[in-house]
C-alpha cells in the first residue's frame, strides 16, 4: 500500500501534526472524518489518496495490515495514532471487545437489579424486567404495592 510514498516524509507529517497526550495516546490534531477518525490526504503515484491515520501509522511501524484483520484502539480512542495502543484483529473480535468495554463489565441494570438473575434480565431484549415494570407503571401513573412478581411466593398470593 505505502509503495510509492515517501516513508519519511510521511513519518515526519504524522509526528508535526500530532500531540501527546498524558494517558500515552498521540492524539491526531488535524482532519477529522465524520466518522471520527483522523485522516489525512497523500499523493501516491500522481493522484491524491486519502487514508485513515491510525491505518498509515500502523502500516508505516508495523508493516502492511492482513486481509480481514483490522486495527482496534486499546485505548478507545479514535484519534489515538500511538501503535502500542492498537491490536490487529478480526471484525468480529472487534465489536466483541467494544461490547465487552460498554456492557459487559457491568453486572448490575441503571436500577441496580442483578444482571445474572434470568428471572430479573431479559438478554434478548437486554433489559431488566423489573425497571420495565416500573417505567409501565409510571406512565400509567401507578405505584407498586407489592414485590415485583416473578418473586411471589405461594404464602405471598
Amino acid at each position: 500500500m505505502l509503495v510509492a510514498m515517501n516513508i519519511p516524509v510521511l513519518t515526519s507529517r504524522l509526528r508535526t501534526r500530532s500531540e501527546m497526550m498524558l494517558n500515552g495516546c498521540i492524539e491526531w490534531r488535524r482532519r477529522i472524518g465524520k466518522r471520527g477518525y483522523g485522516i489525512v490526504k497523500v499523493w501516491d503515484d500522481g493522484r491524491v489518496r486519502t487514508f485513515y491515520v491510525h491505518r498509515l501509522a500502523w502500516e508505516l511501524e508495523c508493516g502492511p495490515i492482513p486481509l480481514g484483520l483490522t486495527i482496534d484502539h486499546r485505548c478507545f480512542n479514535k484519534v489515538c495514532i500511538n501503535v502500542a495502543h492498537m491490536d490487529l484483529v478480526t471484525r468480529r473480535e472487534n465489536i466483541a471487545r467494544y461490547w465487552e468495554a460498554v456492557t459487559g463489565s457491568r453486572s448490575f441494570c441503571k436500577g441496580g437489579h442483578d444482571k445474572t438473575d434470568p428471572d430479573i434480565w431479559n438478554a434478548r431484549r437486554r433489559a431488566c424486567r423489573i425497571c420495565e415494570s416500573d417505567r409501565k407503571l409510571a406512565r400509567t401513573g401507578r405505584v407498586r404495592t407489592r414485590p415485583y412478581r416473578r418473586y411471589l411466593s405461594p404464602t405471598n398470593l
